[in-house]
């Protein structure tokens, strides 16, 4: 979907509707700082996956996750267009395929979450920028220049810096991360693809369906455990966290560009380690804080490349 578009649906149902009356340094001042608490509330929700993740199936509370998704999504697709209006796609195999990848993504993410650093996660996946950026030649059909296929190289030596292979023992988490990097860049292809052809609340509904089915009947994690009153009340927080993290980062697009908020989505990485070491007493170690400002600085550089690339074409941002 296009973050135009996803601002336009779903903004209006968080943001203030006296936005385009003020002033344009209060407006974007206040978009950052939405930006800045949603990334912490979304690390809060990493972290609560962490600790779920060490006594039940992943699959367990993020199905739980899902059907609060849905529930939420029903709603607003019959608020928008009515259900039987929004279940009308006319790419259904992408839309599925699309959608299948977005859930197990957040699956495996979660699953590497067991075995390595909330900071450690979260350096590696911001290579996404870099990855989306390779694989929309062949995909897309974009076209990249020289500076920009400088910058992915750049980022994924700073990728190396954190792997560090053949001095450290690979752990399954990192090659999990890379995984959900990898599934969350085809989403992201995938969207582009669709987003000029499918309505909003079409994209958004199959990705509730598909999530609310598929990660249930995955049989990754094991047999379900049922929850202590103390984990049910873990597990809704996680969703409560994903659903009003997510609202924020829309409310902000209403209020500013991505290209100006984008630099505040890798404050993720600070609030990450926080919560890694108030939760676990976890701490990157330097090699792991070199590389992911090596890849935030390859990743901010390559977005800005894009940026000036799309204005020179006349598209939106």
């Amino acid at each position: 979907m296009k973050r135009h578009q996803f601002t336009y649906h779903l903004g209006a149902l968080t943001a203030d509707r006296d936005t385009p009356s003020m002033p344009r340094f209060h407006s974007h001042t206040v978009a950052i700082a939405q930006v800045l608490i949603a990334s912490a509330i979304l690390a809060v929700g990493d972290g609560i996956s962490k600790h779920l993740g060490q006594h039940y199936p992943v699959t367990e509370f993020v199905s739980v996750r899902m059907w609060t998704f849905l529930v939420f999504v029903l709603w607003f697709a019959h608020r928008q267009r009515g259900i039987r209006n929004a279940l009308r796609s006319t790419q259904p195999v992408k839309q599925v395929l699309r959608s299948s990848l977005w859930c197990l993504e957040i699956v495996v993410f979660a699953s590497a979450l067991t075995t390595i650093t909330l900071a450690e996660a979260h350096a590696l996946f911001a290579i996404y920028p870099l990855v989306v950026t390779l694989l929309a030649v062949p995909i897309l059909g974009e076209r990249v220049g020289w500076r920009r296929i400088v910058s992915v190289a750049i980022g994924f030596v700073g990728a190396l810096l954190i792997i560090r292979p053949g001095v450290i023992q690979i752990e399954i988490g990192t090659a999990l991360i890379l995984l959900a990097m990898l599934m969350w860049c085809c989403y992201q292809l995938l969207t582009r693809l669709l987003s000029a052809r499918e309505h909003f609340e079409t994209n958004l509904l199959y990705m509730a369906l598909i999530g609310s089915v598929i990660v249930p009947l995955s049989p990754v994690g094991g047999p379900w455990i049922w929850p202590t009153a103390t984990d049910a009340l873990w597990m809704l927080a996680l969703s409560t966290t994903s659903l009003i993290g997510h609202m924020l980062l829309v409310a902000a697009l209403t209020r500013a560009p991505a290209s100006t908020l984008q630099p505040f989505n890798f404050s993720i990485m600070v609030f990450a380690i926080g919560v890694g070491y108030v939760a676990f007493g976890d701490l990157p170690d330097g090699y792991t804080l070199l590389g992911a400002a090596i890849i935030v600085s390859a990743s901010l550089y390559v977005l800005t490349r894009e940026r000036q690339h799309q204005s020179d074409a006349g598209r939106p941002d």
